[in-house]
């Protein structure tokens, strides 16, 4: 899979998230490790979430993972606090709003479900 793909794929996903209810600002750069490798980040500001591809040097965070790990957990196929507590998600910053950011974006897929 390609850098172009994952950031595609992870727009689709957030387009489809209700971020309404985070009432504040979260900016979060992931960095993708292995297969498709690069950085993207996604910021949630009154209630919209995009996704943008490139680096964003005022964030609340960094997230180290592969591609498959953050679409799975997207997804809502693998659980927030099963990657974050196995190290298959590494958290460098605001732990609690990439944790948030996480959740809004895997709920979607699971309400669906």
């Amino acid at each position: 899979m390609t850098y172009e793909n994952i950031v595609n794929k992870v727009q689709k996903q957030a387009i489809k998230c209700n971020a309404v209810p985070v009432d504040h600002h979260i900016a979060v750069q992931f960095n993708i490790l292995g297969e498709g490798e690069g950085a993207f980040y996604m910021e949630i500001d009154a209630g919209r979430i995009s996704v943008q591809p490139y680096e964003y040097y005022d964030r609340d965070a960094v997230v180290y993972v592969d591609a498959e790990t953050l679409l799975d957990t997207i997804a809502g196929k693998l659980s927030v606090a099963d990657v974050t507590s196995n190290g298959k998600l590494v958290i460098q910053g605001n732990y609690d709003a990439t944790i948030n950011l996480l959740e809004t974006l895997s709920e979607h897929t699971q309400e669906d479900k």
